[in-house]
């Protein structure tokens, strides 16, 4: 993939269970939107640490324009608090290559 490239992804994801944002090595992301079909929950994730940077529970379950910069040591993991399965999506391009 190339820089400048839009990423984008949209999944059935189960709940308690989470949706990685997670680029190869040496890639990195701009996470700009995110949006889910219930309660969702954004955690920030080093591979040891996981840090709730933003918790989503009225509709419409989405946030718009944001800026989260995603590597593969530094990413992003959206985790479905909703009672059962909810489409979980997100679009950004890719910043690093």
């Amino acid at each position: 993939m190339a820089l400048n490239e839009p990423v984008a992804d949209q999944q059935g994801v189960l709940n308690n269970a989470y949706l990685t944002i997670q680029p190869s090595s040496g890639d990195g992301y701009m996470i700009m939107n995110i949006w889910a079909s219930g309660e969702i929950e954004i955690y920030m994730f080093d591979g040891l640490n996981e840090v709730l940077v933003e918790s989503i529970d009225t509709s419409p379950y989405a946030l718009a324009l944001y800026k989260y910069l995603v590597t593969n040591s530094h990413y992003m993991k959206i985790k479905n608090v909703s009672g059962g399965t909810a489409n979980i999506g997100y679009s950004g391009m890719q910043i690093l290559d």
